[in-house]
């Protein structure tokens, strides 16, 4: 019996339920109450008259069944009985519940009839049953042995809580299956109830005795007013945080992490808070990207300010407080300052409206606008654009900024110069050679007629053509693109009717019809009676371009953001792994009481560590090199047939390891195809598609092959693996894609190898794609111009195979040349078995010096790139005395034209790190042998 609010007394039952985790650990209990008051009331008057029992039977909604204890046979239901199990009085009398298959749950079925035999009653049994149609229903039995007329029966009374067992059933799984971490925590923040994804949030569990209202990590940060502001029944948003499970308690994981989170309280039955709820959210993403952000504007060479829609300041980087000299204070507008020009007022409509703004050159100084400011004339040239919102609307705007000031005075000081020009057209012209602009002068004959009576020799490269410095015959306006032509002679004809300065800027077609664009400027001069116009011609193509691409760039910016992202996580994954292995296993490797075996095989998987992170660092300089325009087409004599079978021989082990097979296909009937490429970036074209094709093949075969295709050679790897959806087989050519394939599976590389492949051919002169099936497999095609050399220009060499004979290049001096301490140490054991004397300079003067004393030196082992003097001009020293000394360049670069490089400055060969040993010998072999 409990105690009301207002003192009255009622009947109560109540259920305890153990809350779990995914591992079935206790978290907490959940009660359940039940006002059974009217039941109590309904079993006294049982009690006290039958006539009240009887009405209590057939009017209560509960089902109220009676029967006898001896046979289980139904004497007697109720309408509530009826409602629930779907039965009527005729259709259950005489037969027992077994016989009708009521009961689906045999477990309480046991129960009820153990507790009846013992104890004669049972109170809340929790069951399921079986209605006539077959559905399930979760009833609340109470049962007792009563007597009617001296014979035993059961009378059992059954409460229909389906509904509730649904409720609970759907709440538990909004908690566990939400992607946000959930906390249900007690008034005094010790857990009752946390998610699965809560645990894949913070890594841990929370310990039975731990409080979130407790926690040393959020108190620091002032959260225990939010946690008041919670328990009072507010809905609390918390500031974004950065929290570590480990600064708690040690014995947590590490795993730093930003989180938004929400909190709020679940009440009683009364309206009291009861529980708290905390939500949270794994933002660490979203922080990084800002963070990214935040340290291309801070370390950007160009001044950018970041404005709202008013013109007011919201951020400056420091490039623009270095330009100009000072922070734009809180009441101060840019676009309130630029709207007192007519002309640049105009152009802050424009940026409002969405539009990218180029602002003209612009003679500005700071102070003039902001008294705070220093005084700083400057020559700005700036660019608008805006900010969009999630609706496309502008939000905020970017100003870059540009000092021209040098430029501007340069200009100055050409006009100045041209203007003395004037008094000597001999020393206008001489004047004119020196400057890189086009330097020209036009006249206009009383007739209207314009004509050039000089023209610089720089305007051939401009414009394509070979000009003589006079040429009244050549017209401009030819070469102007016939839609700007209007444009272009409105602007020369209102410069003469106002005889004022003429300004043009616009295309030009060039001779080779190439268009570029090219800035036109000029102030009128009298010669005599004739007017004439004396000005230069700047080439301004790359100016135009590259504001072009800074537009293409940040529309591609915004569409990548998600690869970038997506990449830099799984960069982080490729450098962490490799790295994880090559710590982890030299850490064992310190333990004492290792087999032998054990050491091989955690040096083995050492190397294999090594080797994947230098190929991670490989294709980030890579594909670098190739975004930079750097990287170098070496074309030399190829055998093709040579390449295959190196590539196949390879990798064969490496596929038959798997369980698969490496199949060759030639269809060339010569044994040597000859032709003239780059043999690296084939070879490197070929292991990048092999590398995939066993990557992402667990079974079936490899087909690797080449054939004639009319004027090309056209190779192709064939897997059985996993295949390409069709709407991603383009962009898998695109930079890190791997990152962004919706196939999660555990897969190494950088996503760097398809992209670098792709530009690798095109260098080449070929062209690449893929076929492919989803479950079936891919085949990668790509061709190369067929170019084969003429017979005799073919040399047929024998190819020798290399044996490592130590014995045989015994007693060598050898002078090795490196400055990294480690680096060193690895050279001189492997050279140490077949050195008589090893000598060791740390930088170029040194080598250069030893050498000079020591004459005898047979090999130096030259390190490129060294302090003081690198490894090229020692060597190019060293051979000015010394022709005879065998010289190997070694280097970490490992780039393409390294090899030619060091060759030109007098090595006889090349090797990159990391070195191997065996490699290093053969090497050396091949000049002592």
């Amino acid at each position: 019996m409990v105690v009301r609010k207002d003192g009255s007394l009622f009947y109560a039952e109540a259920n305890a339920n153990i809350l779990c985790d995914d591992s079935n650990n206790p978290t907490g209990v959940l009660y359940i109450q039940r006002d059974i008051t009217e039941r109590k009331r309904s079993e006294e008057v049982i009690r006290l008259s039958e006539e009240k029992f009887r009405k209590a039977f057939f009017t209560s909604p509960d089902s109220i069944n009676i029967n006898r204890l001896e046979d289980g046979l139904y004497i007697s239901i109720n309408k509530g009985f009826t409602q629930i199990m779907g039965y009527t009085k005729e259709e259950v009398h005489g037969k027992t519940s077994i016989e009708l298959n009521i009961w689906a749950d045999i477990d309480g079925r046991k129960k009820l009839s153990e507790e009846l035999k013992t104890k004669g009653y049972v109170e809340n049994l929790e069951a399921k049953f079986r209605k006539k149609d077959g559905k399930l229903v979760y009833g609340l039995m109470s049962a007792s042995i009563i007597e009617l007329d001296g014979v035993p029966h059961i009378l059992s009374i059954t409460r229909d809580i389906t509904e509730r067992k649904l409720s609970e059933s759907i709440f538990k799984d909004i908690i566990e299956k939400n992607p946000m971490s959930i906390q249900i925590l007690d008034m005094e923040g010790y857990l009752i109830q946390l998610n699965s994804a809560h645990t894949k949030l913070f890594g841990a569990t929370p310990p039975s005795d731990y409080s979130v209202l407790k926690d040393p990590q959020l108190l620091s940060l002032g959260f225990d007013k939010l946690f008041e502001r919670i328990k009072k029944g507010e809905v609390v948003y918390f500031p974004d945080t950065y929290y570590n499970v480990r600064d708690v308690d040690p014995s947590f994981p590490d795993s730093p992490t930003w989180v938004k989170a929400i909190g709020f309280t679940l009440n009683d039955n009364y309206g009291n808070p009861n529980r708290m709820v905390l939500m949270h959210e794994n933002i660490t993403e979203r922080k990084n990207a800002e963070a990214l952000l935040n340290d291309i504007i801070e370390n950007n060479p160009l001044s950018i300010q970041i404005v709202n829609k008013e013109g007011y300041t919201l951020r400056c980087n420091p490039a623009f407080i270095e330009l100009f000299g000072f922070v734009p204070p809180p009441e101060f507008s840019i676009f309130d300052d630029l709207s007192k020009s007519t002309e640049l007022g105009d152009l802050v409509s424009q940026v409002k409206n969405g539009e990218i703004v180029h602002l003209p050159d612009v003679y500005y100084n700071a102070h003039d606008a902001v008294a705070e400011a220093p005084d700083i004339p400057l020559w700005i040239r700036a660019m608008i654009f805006p900010l969009k919102d999630s609706a496309g609307k502008p939000e905020r705007f970017v100003f870059m900024h540009e000092n021209i000031t040098e430029r501007k005075i340069a200009e100055q000081e050409l006009i100045k110069a041209k203007e003395k020009a004037e008094e000597s057209e001999q020393k206008f012209i001489d004047m004119a050679k020196n400057v890189p602009c086009v330097i020209y002068q036009f006249r206009v004959k009383s007739d209207g007629t314009v004509f050039f009576s000089y023209i610089s020799e720089q305007a051939s490269d401009l414009f394509g053509l070979s000009i003589e410095p006079y040429s009244p015959q050549w017209d401009l306006g030819t070469q102007i693109p016939e839609e700007d032509k209007e444009k272009f002679m409105n602007s020369i004809i209102k410069a003469i009717a106002e005889k004022s300065p003429w300004g043009y800027e616009g295309r030009i077609l060039t001779a080779s019809g190439v268009i570029k664009w090219f800035s036109a400027k000029s102030i009128p001069v009298m010669i005599g009676n004739e007017l004439a116009f004396n000005g230069i011609m700047e080439n301004i193509t790359e100016r135009k371009i590259a504001e072009q691409e800074l537009i293409k760039a940040k529309e591609k910016a915004e569409e990548s953001d998600h690869l970038k992202s997506a990449f830099l996580a799984n960069m982080s994954h490729e450098i962490r792994t490799p790295m994880n292995g090559i710590l982890g296993f030299s850490e064992l490797l310190k333990m004492p009481g290792l087999t032998g075996h054990q050491q091989q095989e955690y040096v083995s998987i050492i190397e294999k560590s090594g080797v994947r992170m230098l190929n991670i660092i490989n294709d980030i300089v890579d594909i670098s090199k190739i975004e930079a325009g750097l990287m170098n087409v070496i074309i030399k004599e190829t055998d093709i047939n040579v390449k295959i079978e190196f590539i196949y021989t390879f990798f064969k082990p490496q596929v038959e390891e798997k369980g698969m097979q490496l199949l060759l296909i030639n269809t060339s009937p010569k044994k040597e195809v000859i032709i003239r490429t780059d043999s690296e970036k084939v070879y490197s074209i070929l292991t990048n598609l092999v590398k995939n094709a066993i990557k992402f093949s667990e079974k079936g075969s490899i087909e690797l092959g080449y054939g004639r295709k009319g004027n090309d050679i056209e190779f192709f790897v064939k897997d059985t693996g996993i295949g390409i959806p069709t709407d991603r087989q383009r962009a898998i050519f695109e930079r890190f894609i791997q990152a962004d394939i919706s196939d999660k599976m555990a897969r190494q590389g950088a996503g760097l190898g398809l992209s670098i492949s792709k530009a690798y051919v095109e260098m080449l002169g070929g062209k690449i794609w893929v076929e492919s099936q989803e479950g079936i497999g891919s085949t990668f095609y790509f061709t190369l111009p067929y170019n084969p050399l003429a017979e005799e220009n073919k040399v047929v060499g024998k190819v020798v195979t290399a044996q490592i004979e130590i014995n045989q290049i015994k007693n060598l001096k050898i002078l090795i040349v490196e400055d990294d301490e480690i680096s060193e140490m690895l050279i001189t054991i492997g050279v140490e078995k077949f050195s008589k004397e090893v000598l060791k300079a740390r930088n170029g003067f040194e080598a250069v010096k030893v050498c000079r004393n020591n004459p005898d030196i047979d090999l130096i082992l030259m390190d490129n790139q060294l302090p003081e003097m690198n490894g090229y001009e020692a060597t190019m020293q060293i051979r000015e005395f010394n022709k005879d000394v065998v010289i190997i360049a070694q280097t970490a670069y490992a780039l393409t034209g390294d090899r030619e490089k060091a060759i030109e400055a007098g090595c006889n060969d090349y090797i990159s790190k990391p070195i191997k040993k065996d490699e290093m010998i053969l090497l050396i072999q091949k000049y002592f042998n």
